[in-house]
């Protein structure tokens, strides 16, 4: 159909001023190759000129950007004023470049977003280890925010003496636990201008998120010792296995499953 083409090629000029260029410098016969395809009438074809020329489109593409933008600010807070940055603005305009938007769902759009970096940092074209670990941490508390889990009010009883060497721990799904050697309050909406550091402390830290009611996660930091527990609990390995292997006794997992951090299910 006709209007689909037109609305297609009215996005793409909304969306790229690059685009409204070059079509601006084409005669009104034809039209830039990304046009090439679509069923566009002979009337469609000279109000896109039109439109291509309009200076009020350079109005319409700003409304466009700060709607995607909020879909990232209100999203990924501290990960957008971290993106401020002067080095790493460009990456936000590339993004609008290469990704058009294919969705109005604010964590959809913040998932696509958080793919195109992660995509940056995992091929080393982008180097930046403080951008890297905020980035996974604000993912994992957005993506936990949505879970609609909670931190039981009252923890299963765990098991203790020979079924507790036995058990298989996991971290409850109300959780989440990552490595994070930036200070936690990095991730909390304080209204001021998130400025990362160059570099991370060369020593071992985790961060630890908690659903304490559905849509409500706290960041908190972890002792050593209570980080790599939770992080080596995955169900795989008994307590007896872990405790050998990370050197720390029984007890502290009775301790972070009475808190609720730990399932002690039987060995499978």
């Amino acid at each position: 159909m006709s209007l689909a083409g037109f609305q297609r090629a009215l996005s793409a000029l909304v969306m790229s001023p690059a685009l409204r260029a070059e079509m601006a410098a084409l005669p009104e016969q034809e039209l830039p190759a990304r046009f090439v395809g679509l069923e566009l009438t002979e009337r469609e074809r000279r109000r896109l000129h039109a439109l291509a020329r309009d200076a009020g489109m350079k109005v319409t593409t700003l409304l466009h950007r700060a709607n995607r933008l909020s879909m990232l600010t209100n999203t990924l807070p501290r990960t957008s004023e971290a993106m401020a940055h002067p080095k790493l603005q460009p990456l936000v305009q590339r993004y609008w470049r290469e990704h058009p938007p294919t969705s109005v769902m604010y964590v959809r759009e913040a998932r696509r977003f958080a793919e195109f970096l992660l995509g940056l940092l995992r091929s080393g074209e982008l180097v930046h280890p403080p951008l890297a670990e905020l980035l996974e941490a604000e993912l994992a508390l957005l993506e936990l925010g949505k879970s609609g889990l909670a931190l039981p009010a009252v923890p299963e009883v765990p098991p203790e003496g020979a079924a507790l060497e036995q058990a298989r721990p996991r971290l409850g799904p109300w959780c989440h636990v990552l490595p994070f050697r930036m200070e936690p309050r990095m991730l909390l909406r304080s209204g001021g201008a998130v400025t990362l550091p160059e570099t991370l402390p060369d020593e071992e830290r985790y961060l630890l998120l908690t659903s304490v009611s559905p849509g409500q996660v706290v960041p908190s930091g972890l002792e050593v010792m209570r980080g790599r527990v939770l992080r080596a609990s995955t169900g795989e390995h008994s307590v007896a296995w872990l405790r050998a292997e990370l050197g720390c006794p029984s007890s502290l997992f009775l301790e972070l499953a009475r808190e609720g951090l730990l399932l002690l299910g039987p060995a499978q």
